[in-house]
């Protein structure tokens, strides 16, 4: 059951985290991008710490499978936390938003899925991570959907040697991001992943807020913003988190980031319904097509035939014989040999 759920958690984390580049349309009409990451993430992070003290909250958590024990992070954890938070709250957005003003929006949307290619990359050379032949099938399957989801096959229009600086960039933002991804399950395994959520989320929006006041960029919220900052805070960012982190435990970084892609989709889908933005029949096939690797991915292996079958050769008539029938009659022929020599005994 703990696997299912750990496909379920990646894929709700992809949807709530791909609502919120709809959202953030609505406020960066009037605010700047840093400001509003800042804000964004400083929220769920106050959230999440708010969370902690319900009544029912370590109920609810442990019927649905996510670990909140109450360590204490040690100088190791706090170490990692402050990397991961600067490499994805600070430097990777960063590295993304200056090449995005340089690159096109095309090269940005293709460049984007660079963050999956280098989290399996970590995942398969430095954390030893495996997967069966189907997986990779259906990890290959999502990966290539993603990419026609996010360019919408619009292929003509992507020039990187144009815009070399501005797509390096880009780059280089989702390797942080990666880098943040694969750090995050050491954190993850080893502790309540609610309160690395939060102090990841508050450390984070704490140095992008400051380095919005030192660059004297002008904090125009209103009113009417507020609902957005807050649900996008706490679901878009908090919550998906704490669902990435979980879904990281139970079924791996390689998996819950490439499931993590349809991100794409469900922005696409949002800024549909919310916004009224056009998508593609080709963009909802290869949205199906995600899903549909998915599931694939998430389909166990009888694994009688691969574990239980190994394949002798029978001299007399060249026929292979599965080891569980040998071991049968080798059980059945020693029963009998006892029962014969009981007999003698007699």
């Amino acid at each position: 059951m703990g696997q299912y759920l750990g496909y379920f958690y990646a894929l709700l984390a992809a949807a709530l985290f791909g609502i919120s580049a709809t959202l953030n349309k609505i406020v960066l009409v009037d605010v700047h991008p840093l400001v509003v990451a800042g804000l964004i993430y400083f929220s769920a992070g106050i959230l999440l710490v708010l969370i902690r003290f319900l009544p029912a909250f370590k109920k609810i958590s442990k019927k649905i499978q996510i670990n909140t024990e109450n360590k204490e992070l040690n100088r190791t954890n706090w170490f990692y936390l402050i990397i991961i938070a600067v490499c994805g709250a600070v430097i990777a957005p960063f590295l993304f938003l200056h090449g995005l003003n340089i690159s096109t929006a095309v090269n940005a949307s293709l460049l984007l899925n660079a963050e999956v290619l280098f989290t399996v990359f970590i995942a398969f050379i430095f954390l030893k991570e495996r997967a069966n032949t189907k997986d990779y099938f259906a990890m290959i399957i999502l990966f290539l959907a993603a990419i026609v989801v996010t360019t919408n096959l619009n292929l003509s229009e992507i020039n990187f040697t144009g815009k070399l600086l501005g797509n390096l960039f880009i780059i280089g933002g989702t390797l942080f991001w990666a880098l943040d991804n694969s750090l995050s399950k050491k954190l993850g395994i080893e502790n309540d992943v609610v309160k690395v959520a939060s102090f990841k989320s508050l450390i984070g929006g704490s140095i992008v807020i400051l380095i919005a006041i030192i660059l004297q960029i002008p904090f125009n919220i209103t009113l009417h913003m507020i609902p957005y900052i807050l649900f996008v805070g706490f679901f878009s960012i908090g919550l998906s988190i704490v669902l990435f982190l979980s879904s990281l435990r139970m079924i791996g970084l390689m998996k819950t980031a490439v499931i993590y892609s349809t991100s794409a989709l469900f922005g696409a889908l949002s800024a549909f319904i919310i916004l009224g933005e056009p998508i593609s029949a080709i963009q909802l096939i290869a949205g199906t097509v995600m899903i549909y690797a998915i599931y694939l991915m998430s389909r166990k292996i009888d694994k009688t035939l691969s574990l239980n079958f190994s394949f002798k050769k029978n001299r007399n008539n060249k026929r292979f014989i599965p080891k569980k029938n040998i071991k049968e009659r080798l059980l059945s022929n020693k029963t009998i040999f006892d029962s014969i020599r009981k007999k003698k005994i007699k």
